[in-house]
């Protein structure tokens, strides 16, 4: 670590933080008496043990940014959040800022069809457990393209909205014009009709309801 003067904040540039020895250097920081670590990028955190582990240290901040980017298994879902939903309840609310990933760089638009299935369930499952958990949009990289990027945008605003009664295709319907998302939901749907039920779903019903079966 660099000098650093006491109460000061810490920035933290790198864009992969969870290397040998990122614990050293969060201990160091609270030593030098940090007011706070902050983090200009995104904290991906890819094992639910770097996503706790992180949170045990106070000097980061809470308004960091962690995308919870872990690809478990849809089968192995229910058992996760039995294990850990209370750990989940203490620590994500309306106002964290703790996500999944939504989008990214795949190769085929087929891949992103069935991730953004994959994702939806995995939301799912969370707020049937009423915990809140969110979207965050991540931009392919140059020269990548999907045909569904105003869909997956328009699910994110729609995951993060405080309207927990509104469902996908109340966010992308529009009652004088088909929107682009209807109409990119239509192409997934060609390919992925069994998916159609994902759209009509919202936060207030499955944490009512208490259930969502994959």
């Amino acid at each position: 670590m660099p000098p650093i003067y006491p109460r000061k904040k810490l920035y933290i540039y790198d864009t992969e933080f969870f290397k040998d020895g990122w614990e050293d250097i969060v201990k160091q920081a609270d030593d030098r008496k940090v007011s706070g670590i902050h983090f200009i990028h995104p904290i991906f955190c890819r094992t639910l043990t770097q996503y706790f582990k992180l949170r045990e240290y106070s000097k980061v901040m809470r308004s960091n940014i962690i995308i919870l980017d872990t690809n478990i298994p849809l089968v192995d879902v229910p058992y996760m959040l039995k294990k850990y939903k209370h750990l989940f309840l203490a620590d994500v609310t309306m106002s964290s800022n703790v996500f999944l990933p939504l989008g990214g760089t795949l190769q085929t638009n087929l891949q992103y069809y069935k991730d953004l299935i994959y994702k939806l369930n995995l939301l799912y499952s969370f707020w049937a457990q009423n915990i809140p958990m969110k979207f965050k949009y991540i931009p392919p990289t140059i020269g990548v393209s999907t045909n569904i990027a105003n869909l997956l945008t328009e699910i994110t605003h729609w995951s993060q909205l405080k309207h927990t009664e509104h469902t996908i295709n109340d966010k992308i319907t529009r009652k004088t014009f088909k929107s682009a998302a209807e109409e990119e939901k239509a192409i997934l749907l060609k390919f992925h009709p069994e998916a159609n039920d994902l759209f009509t779903q919202s936060y207030a019903d499955l944490s009512k309801r208490g259930v969502w079966r994959i």
